[in-house]
């Protein structure tokens, strides 16, 4: 068994209790697979601690909009991601939002920065590693975190275009 899934059936897991935050490609990939829209939504940041960023100065410009929302998956009553259930995502890894895929992994708009510490690695069998246990290398993790940043930077730059051109007109 995975430490993603051992994480979900016994731990408060990074699916609960936490904003997932999606970019306009993640949306894409999940609705060619659910065919639905009805999984994200715009609020507030739930944890002001999520505000410092001291390391990644742009993660907050890129991810807040105007209004001070972000773009979020959706909770169930329970406080729990819409996708997650007892065995963990719901989603095929190919689809899961590239914030999702990258954890346990720490990063920011420079490169990887190390392995996050609520990550229960407490859980895995002996002579299992992490990297095993979730499928991710680091070269992978790498990859996807240069596609989140360039999801996320376009996205800003299209929005600060919109807004230019609305000033002007």
């Amino acid at each position: 068994m995975r430490l993603c899934e051992k994480c979900a059936g016994v731990k408060n897991t990074c699916c609960i209790a936490r904003d997932v935050i999606i970019t306009p490609g993640d949306i894409k990939r999940i609705e060619e697979v659910i065919i639905s829209k009805d999984f994200y939504e715009f609020r507030p940041v739930s944890d002001l601690e999520y505000l410092v960023q001291e390391d990644d100065p742009n993660w907050n410009i890129y991810t807040f909009f105007e209004n001070g929302t972000r773009r979020v998956l959706k909770h169930k009553e329970n406080n729990r991601c819409i996708f997650l259930h007892d065995m963990g995502c719901s989603l095929p890894g190919y689809v899961r939002p590239l914030v999702c895929r990258l954890h346990p992994f720490l990063y920011n708009e420079q490169g990887l920065t190390g392995i996050s510490s609520d990550c229960p690695v407490e859980l895995l069998d002996v002579n299992e590693d992490i990297y095993t246990s979730i499928g991710i290398n680091t070269s992978l993790a790498e990859t996807w975190r240069k596609e989140l940043y360039h999801e996320l930077f376009n996205e800003y730059n299209e929005n600060r275009q919109s807004m230019r051109k609305a000033m002007v007109s």
